[in-house]
């Protein structure tokens, strides 16, 4: 089974229907090094999907989604993860979209942005991700 790589801009549109839906549950955890937004997702399987940014301020950031309550890092339950430095040259429109990522993110936080419920379109974007990933 080959990997496939994915960008930020590969998988905008599934995040941003994580981070908009109202059926998720947003947790936010302070760490040393920088935030972490993580929204859980249940009901639309019979186990939770994650999506987790994380802002690492000057450093960089990631962004992960899995299957399950723990990150899958290592295993099939990560659906896709993505690592970004932003002092890297060729990431320039990576770190862009990834800040836009957590700016929307950081909206949602504060109950700013507008939540809707997104199941029938986080169906439609998990099947095309799974998919895709084959």
């Amino acid at each position: 089974m080959s990997t496939q790589i994915k960008t930020i801009k590969d998988i905008q549109d599934i995040a941003v229907a994580f981070i908009k839906d109202e059926k998720t549950v947003l947790d936010i955890l302070h760490e040393t090094y920088g935030i972490t937004y993580k929204f859980t997702r249940r009901g639309l399987a019979n186990f939770p999907y994650v999506l987790e940014l994380s802002d690492y301020g000057l450093a960089g950031g990631m962004i992960i989604m899995y299957r399950g309550t723990t990150p899958g890092t290592r295993d099939k339950r990560a659906l896709f993860k993505n690592i970004f430095i932003s002092k890297s040259k060729d990431t320039n429109k990576n770190v862009y979209e990834m800040q836009r990522l957590l700016e929307t993110a950081r909206l949602r936080a504060k109950n700013i942005i507008y939540a809707t419920d997104n199941t029938k379109l986080l169906g439609e974007k998990l099947q095309d991700l799974m998919q895709n990933s084959r």
